[in-house]
């Protein structure tokens, strides 16, 4: 929770002055979440370079948080 909402601030403090669409933090928090979990509508999208490097490391940090979610289960199911 700590992630999301300091990716979803960095995205709103970067986009608000180019992308009406990311003013509030409702949909800030909404983009963070859809790219940490690698979905990736396309209804959001970052235009500036800092959002989209926000972005990225966002989309690298859920990666990693995935990988480490599907190795603890997979310690957790081993016999």
């Amino acid at each position: 929770m700590f992630a999301l909402s300091i990716t979803a601030y960095g995205l709103r403090l970067f986009e608000r002055q180019a992308n009406d669409q990311l003013n509030n933090m409702s949909t800030a928090v909404w983009l963070s979440l859809i790219t940490m979990t690698t979905v990736g509508y396309g209804d959001f999208y970052p235009i500036t370079q800092m959002g989209r490097f926000v972005a990225i490391l966002t989309s690298l940090y859920g990666v990693v948080l995935t990988s480490l979610f599907v190795i603890s289960l997979t310690n957790m199911l081993t016999f």
